[in-house]
């Protein structure tokens, strides 16, 4: 309760295991019972491939679960392992698609309206095609 006095807005951050989102779950309760602001989602490590094929929850079960407005997504990208070993910031990094919902999120966050990324689902060639 302490924690939260001071900040203007919350964030939950979290990824749709089960675990995490019983605990999001419980923080999301105290926060509205005590705090009395609507906290911000953010999903991370989200594989849209997954979710397609029922293995991963969608972005719409983790909102159905969870119930607070969503400020963004961020995709899983195996080469934010690689950022982090080499200690540069995912976040500058153009050539990944992770960079981009860091940006739309801390847009979001200071009241931008910004459009929600779309995840591709396909292989390669659709993506190529852009379909």
């Amino acid at each position: 309760q302490n924690s939260i006095a001071p900040a203007d807005r919350v964030l939950i951050v979290t990824t749709s295991d089960v675990s995490a989102l019983r605990d999001a779950d419980k923080v999301i309760y105290l926060l509205e019972r005590d705090w009395r602001k609507p906290p911000g989602l953010v999903i991370n490590r989200y594989n849209a491939r997954l979710a397609q094929k029922g293995e991963m929850r969608t972005i719409d079960d983790v909102l159905d679960i969870l119930a607070i407005d969503l400020l963004g997504v961020v995709p899983e990208d195996p080469s934010i392992v690689l950022s982090s070993d080499r200690g540069t910031p995912a976040a500058y990094d153009p050539k990944i698609q992770t960079a981009q919902a860091y940006y739309n999120i801390a847009q979001r966050v200071l009241g931008n309206n910004v459009p929600l990324m779309r995840f591709s689902t396909g292989g390669f060639l659709s993506n190529l095609l852009g379909r």
